[in-house]
Formats: C-alpha cells, sequence, structure tokens
C-alpha cells in the first residue's frame, strides 16, 4: 500500500501482464483530512489522520464486475482515537491490538472495539518504533505460539518490549545511543539503526554495536529486511545487501535506481521503492 496526503493506492501482484510484476491503482481519492499513517492485515486497510481520526476501510475484489478490480467500503471511523496525528500504526491481528504513535507516546488499543487497552508511559518522548513479531507451531502443537517484540526509539535510547500476558513488559535494559535514531527494523535478534549520516548493527542479546556505512546524500536513512537474514540498506540511489548477523556485503552489485527513493517495500522476491517522481 502507499499513500500521498489524501489518497491511497495499492500495489498489488499481477500475472496477467507478461513483463509487469505490480500494478498500482488508487482505491481512495481525495479524502477531506490528511494522511499520516497506514497499516494492513489481511483485507483490512487502517488509516490514522493529521486530526488522529483512525478509519478502517474494508477491501474486496468485487468479483462479477470486471471493470472494477478492488471494492472498497469504510466500516468503521474512530474520531476520538488520539488528540495528535497518528504518525505510525502497527496492526497484530493475531493478538486483536492496534500499534500506534501519537502525541510521543506509544499506545495499544483493541482492534475489534478501538478502544484503549493501555498508553506505555515509559515511551514517552517516543518518536519511531519497530516490530518483530513470529507465529510458530513447535512439533504441529496447536494453537500457534506468538512472539511480539517492539524496540521504541525515545531520545537517544532504545527501550526493548515484549508481548507477554495481554501487555508489553520490558525486554531487557535500556540502550543507549550516540545519536537519534531516524529508522530502525528487526532482523532476527540485531537491530539495524539507520542515524542522519550512518548505519549501525546492534546485537540486542549483548548490546554489541557494529558501524557500517554512511547513507549518503537521502534525507531519511532506509532500512528494509528482505530474505534469508539480510538487509537492504539506501545510500544515495543505491540498495546495499547486507548480512544482518554480521553487517557485511552479501552481494557483489547494489540495485541502482532512477532517483533516490522516498521509501522501500519488500514482497519477495521484489524490492519496491517510491520514486520522488
Amino acid at each position: 500500500l502507499g499513500t500521498s496526503r489524501s489518497s491511497l493506492f495499492l500495489v498489488y501482484s499481477t500475472v496477467q501482464k507478461m513483463h509487469d510484476a505490480f500494478e498500482c491503482i488508487p482505491v481512495v481519492e481525495k479524502l477531506p483530512i490528511q494522511i499520516e499513517s497506514i497499516a494492513a492485515c489481511g483485507s483490512t486497510l487502517l488509516v490514522g489522520t493529521s486530526k488522529g481520526h483512525l478509519l478502517l476501510y474494508e477491501i474486496s475484489s468485487p468479483g462479477d464486475v470486471p471493470s472494477q478490480k478492488f471494492k472498497v467500503e469504510l466500516k468503521r471511523t474512530n474520531r476520538n482515537f488520539a488528540k495528535k496525528p497518528i504518525v505510525q500504526l502497527e496492526v497484530i491481528a493475531e493478538l486483536g491490538i492496534i500499534i500506534s504513535l501519537s502525541d510521543n507516546l506509544v499506545s495499544i488499543h483493541d482492534l475489534d472495539t478501538f478502544g484503549l487497552r493501555c498508553a506505555l508511559q515509559k515511551s514517552k518522548g517516543a518518536t519511531l518504533f519497530s516490530i518483530d513479531f513470529q507465529v510458530s507451531r513447535p512439533f504441529n502443537v496447536s494453537p500457534p505460539i506468538y512472539q511480539l517484540r517492539m524496540c521504541v526509539v525515545v531520545r537517544r535510547k532504545l527501550e526493548l518490549l515484549e508481548w507477554r500476558d495481554g501487555g508489553f513488559e520490558e525486554l531487557k535494559a535500556d540502550l543507549g545511543l550516540p545519536d537519534i535514531a531516524k529508522s530502525i527494523a528487526w532482523c532476527g535478534d540485531c537491530l539495524c539503526v539507520g542515524f542522519r549520516k550512518d548505519y549501525m548493527l546492534l546485537k540486542t542479546a549483548t548490546g554489541e554495536t557494529s558501524d557500517l556505512f554512511p547513507t549518503g546524500k537521502q534525507q531519511e536513512p532506509l532500512i528494509t529486511p528482505v530474505a534469508n537474514g539480510q538487509l537492504a540498506l539506501g545510500k544515495d540511489d543505491l540498495s546495499i545487501y547486507v548480512d544482518a548477523a554480521s553487517g557485511k556485503p552479501t552481494q557483489r552489485h547494489a540495485t541502482t535506481w532512477s532517483e533516490i527513493p522516498v521509501c522501500l517495500a519488500y514482497s519477495q522476491p521484489y524490492l519496491i521503492a517510491v520514486l520522488p517522481s
């Protein structure tokens, strides 16, 4: 999914065209309010706005209408979800929760009712968070086991949390940073942190860090987890692939874009970029 200030676009995989892996089509246009964040889960799309409103859309295929590729319905609206812009959203449907960042505070809401479960007071001053959600079935035992970890950036430190018994608890002591993180991503038991000028790899178990390379001319450092424990890191108009455990390059050649990407997403085996033009 992609967004402009007042419209939403769906980028979906298509097999009809031999040389086009994806097609981009508008699904919601000219909303009377500015979009700040989006999160998708299955056919459900959540939209956070500049006024703190939360919108829930259901996207489905119309089936019998050839000219219409998708049907979009606004199912629910909560105008009192937050008092300030909702700058980040994540949905964990298996746990029935929404994780949001607004007014520099991370909050947990119920996915079914939109009701507030808790606000993580320790996260006050937060500017960014990243989650790692894993589902496992050891020995094919039912029900599945869910593991949810979250890293919250608060000034020059990282707060590491884990979901236990219906709430977040501290996973380990806070980790200090040399600067304020602009981007961050989990990859296994490592975190890749992007600062204004460079990237750093951090092992959560030991706190050991490794400096990687400069970010180049781009405004924001871009970190995208890809397949096989790799990360795609942005440097100017390049995406450089590194091993998340060692930080060493995994491919001889980087991916070169026609412009410096604004953001990146990965849908195996494709790396997708939003370019300024």
